[in-house]
Protein backbone atom coordinates (compact mmCIF):
# COMPACT_ATOMS: atom_id res chain seq x y z
CA UNK A 1 0.00 0.00 0.00
CA UNK A 2 2.88 2.37 0.76
CA UNK A 3 3.88 4.47 -2.25
CA UNK A 4 0.78 3.75 -4.33
CA UNK A 5 -0.70 6.46 -6.53
CA UNK A 6 -4.20 7.63 -5.85
CA UNK A 7 -6.80 8.59 -8.42
CA UNK A 8 -8.01 11.99 -7.21
CA UNK A 9 -9.56 10.90 -3.88
CA UNK A 10 -9.93 7.40 -2.49
CA UNK A 11 -11.41 6.47 0.86
CA UNK A 12 -9.24 3.82 2.47
CA UNK A 13 -11.39 1.47 4.61
CA UNK A 14 -8.35 -0.26 6.12
CA UNK A 15 -6.74 2.97 7.27
CA UNK A 16 -10.14 4.27 8.41
CA UNK A 17 -10.67 1.25 10.67
CA UNK A 18 -7.09 1.56 11.88
CA UNK A 19 -7.65 5.22 12.77
CA UNK A 20 -11.01 4.53 14.45
CA UNK A 21 -9.19 2.16 16.78
CA UNK A 22 -6.62 4.79 17.66
CA UNK A 23 -6.47 5.79 21.33
CA UNK A 24 -3.88 7.69 23.31
CA UNK A 25 -4.17 7.01 27.04
CA UNK A 26 -2.79 10.47 27.78
CA UNK A 27 -6.03 11.99 26.52
CA UNK A 28 -8.84 11.81 29.08
CA UNK A 29 -11.42 14.31 27.80
CA UNK A 30 -13.65 11.63 26.29
CA UNK A 31 -14.17 10.21 29.77
CA UNK A 32 -16.26 13.33 30.44
CA UNK A 33 -17.64 13.98 26.95
CA UNK A 34 -17.79 10.60 25.19
CA UNK A 35 -18.47 10.31 21.47
CA UNK A 36 -22.12 9.85 20.49
CA UNK A 37 -23.24 9.55 16.87
CA UNK A 38 -25.90 11.88 15.46
CA UNK A 39 -27.56 11.44 12.05
CA UNK A 40 -26.98 14.98 10.77
CA UNK A 41 -24.55 17.87 11.19
CA UNK A 42 -27.35 19.97 12.65
CA UNK A 43 -29.87 18.72 15.20
CA UNK A 44 -32.06 19.81 18.10
CA UNK A 45 -31.53 17.85 21.29
CA UNK A 46 -33.37 17.97 24.62
CA UNK A 47 -31.68 19.70 27.54
CA UNK A 48 -31.85 17.23 30.39
CA UNK A 49 -33.58 18.58 33.49
CA UNK A 50 -35.33 17.48 36.70
CA UNK A 51 -38.58 16.15 35.23
CA UNK A 52 -38.06 12.73 36.81
CA UNK A 53 -37.94 14.24 40.31
CA UNK A 54 -41.41 15.79 40.22
CA UNK A 55 -43.79 13.61 42.25
CA UNK A 56 -47.04 12.56 40.56
CA UNK A 57 -50.08 10.80 42.00
CA UNK A 58 -50.25 7.27 40.58
CA UNK A 59 -53.13 5.90 42.71
CA UNK A 60 -56.22 4.95 40.65
CA UNK A 61 -59.70 4.15 42.00
CA UNK A 62 -62.02 1.62 40.35
CA UNK A 63 -63.50 2.92 37.10
CA UNK A 64 -61.52 6.15 37.39
CA UNK A 65 -59.56 7.64 34.55
CA UNK A 66 -55.87 6.90 34.30
CA UNK A 67 -53.47 9.27 35.95
CA UNK A 68 -51.50 11.48 33.62
CA UNK A 69 -48.18 13.14 34.07
CA UNK A 70 -48.17 16.89 33.68
CA UNK A 71 -46.01 17.36 30.58
CA UNK A 72 -42.89 19.34 31.31
CA UNK A 73 -41.76 22.06 28.99
CA UNK A 74 -38.86 20.47 27.17
CA UNK A 75 -36.03 22.86 26.42
CA UNK A 76 -33.76 22.05 23.53
CA UNK A 77 -30.22 22.71 22.46
CA UNK A 78 -29.44 23.39 18.82
CA UNK A 79 -26.20 21.69 17.87
CA UNK A 80 -24.13 22.39 14.79
CA UNK A 81 -21.16 20.18 14.08
CA UNK A 82 -18.00 21.32 12.35
CA UNK A 83 -15.56 19.57 10.07
CA UNK A 84 -12.02 18.85 11.21
CA UNK A 85 -9.38 17.48 8.87
CA UNK A 86 -5.62 17.05 8.70
CA UNK A 87 -3.50 15.54 5.94
CA UNK A 88 0.06 14.20 5.84
CA UNK A 89 1.91 14.54 2.50
CA UNK A 90 3.83 11.45 1.37
CA UNK A 91 6.26 11.47 -1.55
CA UNK A 92 6.17 8.21 -3.50
CA UNK A 93 9.91 7.81 -2.86
CA UNK A 94 9.44 8.08 0.92
CA UNK A 95 6.84 5.36 0.82
CA UNK A 96 9.10 3.07 -1.19
CA UNK A 97 12.24 3.62 0.90
CA UNK A 98 10.74 3.52 4.39
CA UNK A 99 11.57 0.52 6.61
CA UNK A 100 8.14 0.78 8.22
CA UNK A 101 4.54 1.30 7.14
CA UNK A 102 4.74 4.96 6.21
CA UNK A 103 1.01 5.36 5.77
CA UNK A 104 0.27 4.09 9.27
CA UNK A 105 2.95 6.43 10.61
CA UNK A 106 1.26 9.32 8.79
CA UNK A 107 -2.20 8.37 10.08
CA UNK A 108 -0.85 7.98 13.64
CA UNK A 109 0.60 11.49 13.58
CA UNK A 110 -2.54 13.01 12.08
CA UNK A 111 -4.74 11.24 14.65
CA UNK A 112 -2.46 12.34 17.50
CA UNK A 113 -2.83 15.98 16.46
CA UNK A 114 -6.60 15.76 15.97
CA UNK A 115 -7.04 14.04 19.33
CA UNK A 116 -4.87 16.69 21.00
CA UNK A 117 -7.03 19.44 19.52
CA UNK A 118 -10.16 17.69 20.81
CA UNK A 119 -8.58 17.33 24.26
CA UNK A 120 -7.85 21.06 24.34
CA UNK A 121 -11.41 21.91 23.30
CA UNK A 122 -12.92 19.62 25.95
CA UNK A 123 -10.64 20.99 28.65
CA UNK A 124 -11.60 24.58 27.80
CA UNK A 125 -15.30 23.67 27.86
CA UNK A 126 -15.45 21.67 31.10
CA UNK A 127 -13.18 23.98 33.14
CA UNK A 128 -15.16 27.12 32.27
CA UNK A 129 -16.63 28.38 35.55
CA UNK A 130 -19.45 30.20 33.76
CA UNK A 131 -20.88 26.87 32.56
CA UNK A 132 -21.73 25.73 36.10
CA UNK A 133 -24.37 26.80 38.58
CA UNK A 134 -23.31 28.31 41.90
CA UNK A 135 -23.84 25.03 43.77
CA UNK A 136 -21.91 22.95 41.24
CA UNK A 137 -18.50 24.54 41.58
CA UNK A 138 -16.00 25.67 44.15
CA UNK A 139 -12.86 27.78 43.91
CA UNK A 140 -10.25 26.77 46.46
CA UNK A 141 -7.69 29.16 47.86
CA UNK A 142 -5.12 29.36 50.63
CA UNK A 143 -5.52 26.68 53.27
CA UNK A 144 -8.39 25.00 51.39
CA UNK A 145 -6.16 24.07 48.44
CA UNK A 146 -4.97 20.47 48.39
CA UNK A 147 -1.35 21.63 48.37
CA UNK A 148 -1.89 22.92 51.92
CA UNK A 149 -1.50 20.48 54.81
CA UNK A 150 -4.63 21.76 56.58
CA UNK A 151 -6.98 21.33 53.62
CA UNK A 152 -9.95 18.97 54.03
CA UNK A 153 -9.48 16.92 50.90
CA UNK A 154 -12.08 14.24 51.50
CA UNK A 155 -14.73 16.75 52.58
CA UNK A 156 -14.34 18.66 49.31
CA UNK A 157 -15.07 15.48 47.35
CA UNK A 158 -17.96 14.51 49.64
CA UNK A 159 -19.54 17.94 49.21
CA UNK A 160 -19.13 17.73 45.44
CA UNK A 161 -20.76 14.29 45.25
CA UNK A 162 -23.70 15.51 47.31
CA UNK A 163 -24.11 18.67 45.24
CA UNK A 164 -24.37 16.67 42.01
CA UNK A 165 -26.78 14.16 43.55
CA UNK A 166 -29.08 16.88 44.86
CA UNK A 167 -29.00 18.91 41.65
CA UNK A 168 -29.39 16.12 39.11
CA UNK A 169 -30.36 12.92 40.92
CA UNK A 170 -27.28 11.30 39.42
CA UNK A 171 -24.12 10.06 41.10
CA UNK A 172 -20.72 11.18 39.90
CA UNK A 173 -19.01 8.33 38.07
CA UNK A 174 -16.27 10.15 36.13
CA UNK A 175 -13.48 12.34 37.50
CA UNK A 176 -10.59 13.96 35.66
CA UNK A 177 -7.80 15.26 37.89
CA UNK A 178 -5.04 17.48 36.55
CA UNK A 179 -1.60 15.95 36.92
CA UNK A 180 -0.26 18.63 39.27
CA UNK A 181 -3.35 18.25 41.47
CA UNK A 182 -2.85 14.49 41.52
CA UNK A 183 0.69 15.03 42.81
CA UNK A 184 -0.71 17.11 45.67
CA UNK A 185 -3.35 14.48 46.47
CA UNK A 186 -0.79 11.67 46.56
CA UNK A 187 1.27 13.66 49.05
CA UNK A 188 -1.62 14.95 51.16
CA UNK A 189 -1.41 14.19 54.87
CA UNK A 190 -4.88 12.60 55.01
CA UNK A 191 -3.98 10.27 52.14
CA UNK A 192 -0.53 9.39 53.48
CA UNK A 193 -2.05 8.50 56.86
CA UNK A 194 -4.47 6.06 55.19
CA UNK A 195 -1.70 4.50 53.10
CA UNK A 196 0.41 4.03 56.22
CA UNK A 197 -2.46 2.39 58.08
CA UNK A 198 -2.96 -0.03 55.18
CA UNK A 199 0.72 -0.73 54.69
CA UNK A 200 0.72 0.73 51.19
CA UNK A 201 3.45 2.78 49.57
CA UNK A 202 1.65 4.59 46.78
CA UNK A 203 -1.75 5.79 45.63
CA UNK A 204 -3.33 4.77 42.32
CA UNK A 205 -6.41 6.35 40.69
CA UNK A 206 -8.39 3.15 41.30
CA UNK A 207 -7.42 3.08 44.99
CA UNK A 208 -8.33 6.75 45.37
CA UNK A 209 -11.70 6.00 43.80
CA UNK A 210 -12.23 3.33 46.46
CA UNK A 211 -11.35 5.82 49.20
CA UNK A 212 -13.72 8.58 48.14
CA UNK A 213 -16.70 6.84 46.57
CA UNK A 214 -20.00 6.37 48.34
CA UNK A 215 -23.07 4.20 47.82
CA UNK A 216 -24.13 3.81 44.20
CA UNK A 217 -20.70 4.75 42.89
CA UNK A 218 -19.31 1.32 42.12
CA UNK A 219 -18.53 2.42 38.55
CA UNK A 220 -16.53 5.49 39.60
CA UNK A 221 -13.58 6.05 37.26
CA UNK A 222 -10.73 8.49 37.84
CA UNK A 223 -8.32 9.58 35.13
CA UNK A 224 -5.29 11.83 35.43
CA UNK A 225 -4.86 14.58 32.86
CA UNK A 226 -1.21 14.27 31.86
CA UNK A 227 -1.27 15.44 28.23
CA UNK A 228 0.88 18.37 27.16
CA UNK A 229 1.13 20.52 24.06
CA UNK A 230 3.02 23.32 22.39
CA UNK A 231 2.06 25.68 19.58
CA UNK A 232 5.57 25.69 18.10
CA UNK A 233 8.11 22.89 17.77
CA UNK A 234 10.90 24.95 19.37
CA UNK A 235 8.81 26.01 22.39
CA UNK A 236 8.51 24.33 25.78
CA UNK A 237 5.46 22.15 26.29
CA UNK A 238 2.73 23.09 28.73
CA UNK A 239 0.04 20.96 30.38
CA UNK A 240 -3.42 20.66 28.86
CA UNK A 241 -4.95 20.05 32.29
CA UNK A 242 -3.72 22.12 35.22
CA UNK A 243 -4.90 23.04 38.74
CA UNK A 244 -8.50 21.82 38.32
CA UNK A 245 -10.70 18.77 38.89
CA UNK A 246 -13.81 18.01 36.85
CA UNK A 247 -16.45 15.57 38.11
CA UNK A 248 -19.42 14.32 36.12
CA UNK A 249 -22.12 11.74 35.57
CA UNK A 250 -21.89 9.95 32.22
CA UNK A 251 -24.18 7.00 31.33
CA UNK A 252 -22.76 3.61 30.50
CA UNK A 253 -22.46 2.53 26.89
CA UNK A 254 -25.36 0.68 25.29
CA UNK A 255 -25.20 -3.02 24.41
CA UNK A 256 -23.61 -2.16 21.06
CA UNK A 257 -20.70 -0.47 22.81
CA UNK A 258 -21.77 3.06 21.86
CA UNK A 259 -23.13 6.07 23.71
CA UNK A 260 -26.63 7.22 22.70
CA UNK A 261 -27.39 10.87 22.04
CA UNK A 262 -30.66 10.95 24.04
CA UNK A 263 -29.29 9.42 27.24
CA UNK A 264 -29.05 12.09 29.97
CA UNK A 265 -25.40 12.98 30.45
CA UNK A 266 -23.10 15.78 31.58
CA UNK A 267 -22.25 16.13 27.91
CA UNK A 268 -21.13 14.48 24.70
CA UNK A 269 -18.79 14.86 21.80
CA UNK A 270 -21.31 14.57 18.98
CA UNK A 271 -20.06 13.03 15.74
CA UNK A 272 -22.02 12.81 12.51
CA UNK A 273 -22.65 9.15 11.83
CA UNK A 274 -20.15 7.74 9.34
CA UNK A 275 -18.31 11.05 9.06
CA UNK A 276 -14.95 9.81 10.27
CA UNK A 277 -12.91 8.60 7.30
CA UNK A 278 -9.31 8.35 6.16
CA UNK A 279 -8.75 8.98 2.47
CA UNK A 280 -5.90 9.73 0.08
CA UNK A 281 -5.61 12.29 -2.68
CA UNK A 282 -2.95 13.19 -5.26
CA UNK A 283 -1.01 16.37 -5.87
CA UNK A 284 2.26 17.46 -7.53
CA UNK A 285 1.57 15.44 -10.65
CA UNK A 286 0.90 12.28 -8.70
CA UNK A 287 4.35 12.09 -7.08
CA UNK A 288 3.02 13.28 -3.74
CA UNK A 289 -0.18 12.02 -2.21
CA UNK A 290 -1.82 12.88 1.09
CA UNK A 291 -3.12 10.57 3.79
CA UNK A 292 -5.98 12.56 5.28
CA UNK A 293 -8.30 12.07 8.24
CA UNK A 294 -11.67 13.83 8.29
CA UNK A 295 -14.13 14.06 11.17
CA UNK A 296 -17.32 16.07 11.72
CA UNK A 297 -17.97 16.65 15.41
CA UNK A 298 -18.41 19.11 18.24
CA UNK A 299 -18.30 18.99 22.03
CA UNK A 300 -21.36 20.04 24.07
CA UNK A 301 -22.34 20.30 27.73
CA UNK A 302 -25.98 19.22 28.11
CA UNK A 303 -26.55 18.70 31.83
CA UNK A 304 -24.18 20.80 33.91
CA UNK A 305 -26.20 19.94 37.04
CA UNK A 306 -24.61 16.51 36.62
CA UNK A 307 -21.13 18.02 36.79
CA UNK A 308 -18.95 19.70 39.38
CA UNK A 309 -15.87 21.87 38.95
CA UNK A 310 -13.17 22.16 41.61
CA UNK A 311 -11.21 25.19 40.49
CA UNK A 312 -7.69 26.02 41.69
CA UNK A 313 -7.34 22.79 43.66
CA UNK A 314 -3.64 23.67 44.00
Amino acid sequence: MAGQKVATRLTDPVLTQYALGYHNNEFVGELLLPIADVPKEGARLPKFGKEAFVTENDERELHAASNKITPAKVTTEDIALGEKDLAYPIDYREGKEADFDYEQFAVDLVMEKMALNRELRIKALVTNEAAYGAKNKIVLSGTSQFSHADSQLFKVFDDAFEAVRMASGKSVNRIVISSNVWTAIRNHKEVLDILKQRGLKSLSPSLFAELIKGEGQDDLQIAIGRASYTTQLDQDTQPVWENDIVMAYVPQKAADGKHKMYKPSFGYTFRRQGAFVVDKYDEVGGKVYNARATDINKEYLLMTDAGYLIKSAV
